[in-house]
């Protein structure tokens, strides 16, 4: 799986936008869709406790979230590099091609205004 800077420039763009909502609107956006941005924003893996720490939730919520993602086979999760008490969290071959797909269908959204 080849990450393009072009994801991560995207989801880094993505994920400030999502922080300027939730500080405006004073609701936090898609927990799901957050954790995918942040991913992608770190080359497909991250720290749990970094997701934790990323998203205002509280843990069981996100925690509820990854369950989901990891049986529908999006997302892994596995002991961290360093201390096998950690756990790390990355896309799969399927979650890289729907954020893949996300990332091409909101950038003809942006382009043509209506995403046709």
């Amino acid at each position: 799986m080849q990450f393009k800077q072009d994801y991560t420039h995207f989801a880094i763009r993505r994920l400030k936008l999502c922080r300027m909502e939730r500080q405006r609107f004073k609701v936090a956006p898609q927990i799901p869709l957050e954790i995918f941005l942040l991913l992608g924003a770190n080359h497909g893996a991250l720290a749990l406790s970094a997701i934790y720490e990323e998203i205002p939730a509280t843990e069981k919520a996100i925690r509820l979230h990854l369950l989901n993602l990891v049986s529908s086979g999006l997302i892994t999760e596995k002991p961290g590099h360093d201390d096998k008490r950690s756990k790390e969290i990355a896309l799969t071959k399927r979650g890289f091609d729907m954020l893949s797909s996300y990332v091409g269908e909101y950038i003809d959204f942006r382009l043509t205004g209506n995403g046709e």
